[in-house]
């Protein structure tokens, strides 16, 4: 039986029964496992199942894009416990970016006391948040707010003006917010949502992701990096990430720092 020919079996049994094993299919096929294994990787790289221990899934039906406001109260607790975690590895004199998210903006609601920062951000709650913080004196510095067309869906600018913009900078630390957490990289609704975030990345010594457990069993429309580009990931442990995910991130040498609901807890892949 032709390669092609069996991904199609293995293909069609996903969609009626939602998963499979791959000791059921060597034996149903009569292959090896190892050949099953090798068909179930080329299928995921082609976003067609997603792989995980023992077998393979359907992929994660796309959620839709809802609106920024509403977003915002979906996990808000997660939010907020990354959010503030991510303040708190801020420190004075540093030059940082946040772009649009529930996550980031708890970050810009988070920091207090930070001096001398440079905060750069594409997002005009994450704006509003940090002109109302270093106004009050909660923090000092300066705010620089991105041009480019505004979004009002995601409530960010984007777009030509913004990337020409961010290419001028250097970054010490990024802050980004995602729509999930795909097995090839973070994902995003819109490609142009995505090209900026990447674009902060480019320009930062350390580029931190901020999402909810949940965004792990989500999937987008649009992988907008790799892992190879991100230092940390913030997350919770409301939901447990996928087998292949965790895998993904550890070969990456992603830093995973996981949160509890009741408490903080690491799980390090280096010291903070």
């Amino acid at each position: 039986m032709l390669g092609e020919q069996r991904r199609q079996i293995i293909l069609d049994k996903i969609h009626r029964e939602g998963q499979v094993q791959t000791a059921d299919l060597a034996q149903a096929l009569g292959v090896a496992e190892e050949t099953i294994r090798r068909d179930i990787r080329a299928m995921s790289w082609e976003n067609l199942v997603r792989k995980v221990h023992g077998g393979a899934t359907a992929l994660p039906k796309l959620d839709q894009e809802q609106p920024y406001e509403q977003r915002g109260r979906h996990d808000a607790r997660a939010k907020q416990l990354i959010g503030r975690y991510a303040a708190g590895l801020v420190h004075d004199a540093e030059i940082i970016a946040l772009d649009g998210g529930g996550a980031t903006e708890w970050a810009a609601r988070s920091l207090m006391g930070q001096k001398q920062l440079t905060l750069v951000t594409n997002s005009l709650p994450v704006a509003a948040v940090l002109s109302g913080k270093l106004s009050r004196g909660e923090i000092t510095g300066r705010l620089i707010l991105l041009g480019g067309q505004v979004y009002p869906e995601n409530q960010t600018t984007q777009g030509a003006l913004c990337l020409e913009a961010i290419q001028k900078f250097h970054f010490h630390k990024v802050f980004l917010g995602v729509s999930a957490l795909g097995e090839q990289g973070p994902m995003v609704w819109e490609p142009e949502e995505g090209a900026v975030s990447a674009a902060f990345a480019r320009q930062a010594q350390q580029t931190i992701l901020l999402a909810e457990s949940a965004k792990g069993r989500r999937s987008s429309l649009y992988t907008f990096m790799d892992y190879q580009t991100v230092q940390m990931l913030i997350t919770d442990r409301e939901h447990e990430l996928d087998e292949g995910l965790r895998r993904t991130l550890e070969r990456a040498g992603v830093e995973r720092v996981t949160l509890e609901m009741e408490g903080i807890q690491e799980w390090s892949g280096g010291a903070l």
